[in-house]
């Protein structure tokens, strides 16, 4: 995933509007311990691009089950402006619910071209997935595919948490309405409005 990320660049000229925009990565994931990993999207934040990651949460007594400290505390390194939510839905039996998809979204200039794409696939972001273990990594260029994963990652966590969600505006190329969040999953919470805008001409403060 980092050989991925390096073909990122964080700000791009639209193909279609002309106006500057900035790269957004988004990434939900059950387990995250490739701290070099952690480091390439918090560089990557530093070079501008909006990054924002949700992750299962752990338990009250080990909320790094999953999720090392090292990677949470890689993240945020330098205090950068980054999204990083430890996602988990108590529910009324007793249950938390958490996200166990693995995939990232790139929505801006990759490479050559700014077609928004999709990672995901079976592999958690550790050592052994990403480099030792029988893994698949899948990787789709589509617009309207990347418009449903966007769609599901303002949705991580459980419909059921619908009732508390916070407001925020829609964003990125599909447009997609994104006026609720799950309150224990809000990703990007409490972050400062961006500094450019995404590709579509929406209002993308938070």
């Amino acid at each position: 995933m980092i050989s991925v990320l390096n073909s990122v660049s964080c700000s791009y000229v639209g193909e279609t509007d002309h106006r500057t925009h900035q790269t957004d990565i988004r990434v939900v994931v059950w387990g995250f311990t490739r701290v070099e990993l952690a480091k390439k999207l918090n560089a990557l934040v530093k070079a501008g691009c909006w990054v924002d990651v949700v992750y299962a949460y752990g338990i009250a007594s080990d909320p790094y089950r999953y999720t090392s400290k090292a990677v949470v505390d890689a993240l945020k390194n330098g205090g950068v402006t980054i999204g990083v939510t430890s996602c988990g839905v108590p529910m009324p039996d007793g249950r938390v619910l958490k996200p166990h998809s693995k995939y990232m979204l790139i929505d801006g200039k990759y490479s050559t071209d700014q077609t928004p794409r999709v990672f995901t696939g079976s592999a958690n972001y550790a050592y052994s997935s990403l480099r030792n273990a029988d893994e698949t990594i899948v990787r789709v260029r589509d617009a309207a595919i990347h418009r449903q994963y966007l769609t599901n990652f303002y949705k991580a966590g459980t419909p059921a948490a619908a009732r508390s969600r916070r407001a925020r505006a829609p964003a990125g190329p599909s447009a997609v309405p994104r006026s609720r969040s799950p309150p224990a999953c809000a990703p990007g919470s409490g972050r400062s409005p961006r500094s450019l805008p995404g590709r579509a001409a929406l209002p993308r403060t938070r």
